[in-house]
């Protein structure tokens, strides 16, 4: 930070925020209760990863679809609903919910939606592939409280790729249901997801 002495006038300090993403923004817009701001924002726009893309559709609508952080909760998220207050910010209750669609393999399924969600496509019910998928979900949730009651200092170095490979996880499995669900959550791709720490 530098303060701008220019020919007597009262001086504020400046101060410089990098980055428009949520932290940059909300960073800038505390910052200049005190202080003249500076934002420097590589991209050619501001928001970070949280994005409007437009979409094209098939009949020649165009539906926008927001990426990044689009939910939040009142529980682990008190000063961002702070901000909300301040700024006269609405929100509206949503669904926690998650449906995939695998382009390779024509799979398509909707984790919240009961026995038909699941089972969107009837024939899965017969596919072998995926009813154990299903059931390796079951055993992943197992292994998962398992493992955050087991002693930190040997769990914590544990990445999730080598926590699914000590499992016997298929590779079905962590395609159809591990990464997508990882991927979303934590807005990464494959090979980052499976270096997150399990």
């Amino acid at each position: 930070m530098t303060t701008d002495t220019t020919a007597g006038a009262t001086a504020r300090p400046t101060a410089a925020v990098v980055g428009s993403g949520v932290a940059g923004l909300t960073s800038a817009y505390l910052l200049q209760r005190r202080y003249d701001v500076t934002l420097f924002e590589a991209d050619d726009r501001t928001g970070g990863h949280a994005h409007t893309h437009d979409i094209p559709t098939a009949d020649s609508r165009v539906i926008p679809v927001d990426t990044g952080f689009i939910v939040h909760n009142e529980r682990t998220y008190p000063n961002l609903l702070r901000l909300f207050a301040e700024l006269g910010v609405a929100t509206q209750g949503t669904e926690m919910s998650m449906s995939i669609k695998c382009e390779g393999c024509g799979l398509e399924y909707a984790g919240a939606r009961g026995l038909n969600g699941v089972f969107a496509q009837r024939q899965r019910l017969a596919d072998p592939k995926f009813v154990r998928m299903l059931l390796e979900v079951k055993s992943f949730h197992r292994h998962a409280h398992r493992l955050l009651a087991a002693d930190p200092d040997v769990t914590d170095s544990i990445t999730l790729g080598a926590f699914l490979a000590i499992g016997g996880y298929s590779d079905y499995f962590i395609r159809h249901f591990m990464i997508p669900v990882v991927s979303c959550v934590w807005s990464s791709g494959t090979e980052l997801s499976m270096q997150y720490p399990a």
